[in-house]
């Protein structure tokens, strides 16, 4: 039975957000395999495939501030008043959590101070001294380390053009292997080299 709420600590570009919906979807299914995993073919895998699910609600930072609002949390908090669709779990990701303000964060806190029924809060982050002590303090945190480097360069070489070295992109992306892959996709090691020879010029 897993925690009523969960913080993710993770590096940016590890794959926070998808790692984050795995395991909501693995809690959402009907028929998880035999390591609790989502089957990827019931009708709550579906519905988290086509991007919609009634029992699941991911809160994201709105406008140019970038913050999630008061209004968004308390209105997510209604809503899981109400009992799951599907009659199983109802998750709720938050990401990043430190994009909450201190209005929102208190109206958050009462949900994971009294948990009711079978609700899962997933809250992602990569920068935590900007989440409130009180947040922290009821949540389960895991935190999510960095591949060591045999390992991010042996990912990369499987998701990179050949023509690109694996093992300069993963120091440049500061060992984030999603990262490093984004960069090959880029003009970036060919403006990095453009820079360079101009400074050795």
């Amino acid at each position: 039975r897993p925690s009523h709420a969960f913080l993710f600590f993770i590096q940016q570009f590890l794959g926070k957000v998808d790692f984050s919906k795995a395991f909501a979807a693995s809690l959402l299914c009907e028929k998880p395999d035999d390591k609790g995993l989502g089957c990827g073919y019931c009708r709550s895998c579906h519905f988290m495939q086509e991007g919609y699910h009634p029992d699941f609600y991911m809160v994201l930072p709105e406008g140019k501030a970038q913050m999630i609002k008061v209004d968004v949390v308390r209105e997510l908090t209604a809503k899981i008043q109400q009992t799951s669709q599907q009659g199983g779990y109802q998750v709720v990701l938050i990401s990043p959590a430190e994009s909450m303000n201190h209005a929102s964060a208190n109206a958050l806190l009462k949900s994971l101070e009294e948990p009711t029924g079978k609700v899962v809060f997933l809250l992602v982050s990569h920068q935590t001294c900007n989440i409130p002590a009180t947040i922290l303090s009821r949540t389960q945190r895991l935190v999510f380390q960095t591949p060591d480097e045999h390992e991010g360069v042996e990912w990369l070489r499987n998701h990179i053009d050949s023509s690109h070295d694996p093992v300069l992109l993963l120091k440049l992306a500061g060992g984030a292997p999603l990262w490093a892959r984004d960069l090959s996709q880029t003009q970036f090691l060919t403006m990095r080299a453009t820079l360079l020879k101009h400074l050795q010029d």
